[in-house]
């Protein structure tokens, strides 16, 4: 009898990403990608949360909230036509999500007092 428990397996990053390509898109994972970029948010690294919540975009394309972080990190980026785009989908697929139209009123203002 092994003393030392049952074998555990070690973390592989080809592994897992590998099994988020058979799952997607699936309603039920990208939230690890998602709370990674909000992190990365509040730590002003702002490239690294777009790209986190891209790849949650991508992974689960059915959660508005994923779709609207990212055009906060492209306005703090002042990438405000690329936000507001990113907002134009959100608008297409989620008419009554209110955040949308108050990041858009923010990223209005500051691109237009910047003209």
């Amino acid at each position: 009898m092994d003393k030392r428990g049952p074998k555990q397996q070690r973390w592989d990053a080809a592994s897992a990403r590998a099994r988020e390509e058979l799952l997607r898109p699936c309603p039920y994972i990208g939230f690890d990608h998602d709370r990674i970029g909000v992190h990365c948010l509040s730590r002003e690294a702002y490239g690294i949360a777009e790209r986190s919540f891209r790849r949650a975009i991508w992974l689960n394309p059915y959660k508005p909230g994923f779709h609207h972080h990212l055009a906060y990190a492209l306005f703090r980026q002042k990438r405000h036509k690329e936000a507001l785009g990113v907002l134009d989908e959100l608008r297409e697929k989620w008419p009554d999500f209110v955040q949308e139209r108050e990041l858009r009123e923010a990223i209005l203002q500051t691109w237009n007092a910047g003209k």
